[in-house]
């Protein structure tokens, strides 16, 4: 919440909403994208989560984890952008 700069209840309101529209998504469906993922990103923990947008060529992905910010290939949506939806 301090990261994101949220109080309690809007944390709340958006956990709640996440965990209503989760789905698992095997590995086998995106680490074919892992490759060009890894030329995208630094962080090779971030990896994964690159290769699944640029699987299924979502919208964007939620982070505000920096690493994000540094390639140009996916929307990156922060917290902030998130409360405005």
């Amino acid at each position: 919440m301090s990261k994101a700069k949220i109080n309690s209840e809007e944390f709340d309101l958006l956990i709640g909403l996440i965990f209503e529209n989760i789905t698992i998504i095997p590995k086998e469906e995106y680490e074919n994208y892992a490759e060009q993922a890894k030329i995208l990103i630094k962080d090779m923990k971030d990896v994964p989560f690159l290769a699944l947008c640029l699987a299924y060529k979502t919208d964007g992905i939620w982070s505000d984890d920096a690493h994000f910010s540094e390639q140009i290939k996916i929307k990156i949506f922060k917290t902030p952008d998130m409360l405005l939806l």
